[in-house]
């Protein structure tokens, strides 16, 4: 895909092609970090919730969900499907919505 920003050598305006191998690898670090993450909220999931995540898999949320390939490299990592939200990028200020209308329905998960 073609890509236009500043060249930050010379800061004129500059277009260049961009392949999506060199994104890979730009995001595999952050993709193993969230893999690294997933491990450990499942570690702390009940077992009739994990046993509901395992068979319907789970839900990527937040705008980068719509990575192209993220969510298959997720699920090799961890042998799991993924889905993604219908509105990925809008999904943390609803839950934050939704934790101001009830605030002490969400009080059990605060982190100590």
């Amino acid at each position: 895909m073609d890509v236009e920003g500043r060249d930050l050598s010379d800061a004129k305006p500059k277009r260049i092609k961009l392949k999506s191998e060199e994104i890979a690898a730009c995001l595999s670090e952050f993709a193993d970090s969230l893999v690294e993450m997933i491990y450990l909220v499942l570690e702390k999931t009940p077992p009739e919730l994990s046993s509901d995540i395992k068979n319907d898999g789970f839900i990527l949320t937040g705008g980068m969900a719509k990575v192209k390939g993220l969510g298959e490299y997720i699920e090799k990592k961890i042998n799991l499907k993924s889905k993604i939200s219908e509105n990925p990028e809008l999904d943390a200020i609803k839950g934050a919505g939704l934790i101001m209308e009830n605030p002490d329905r969400f009080l059990k998960y605060q982190s100590r």
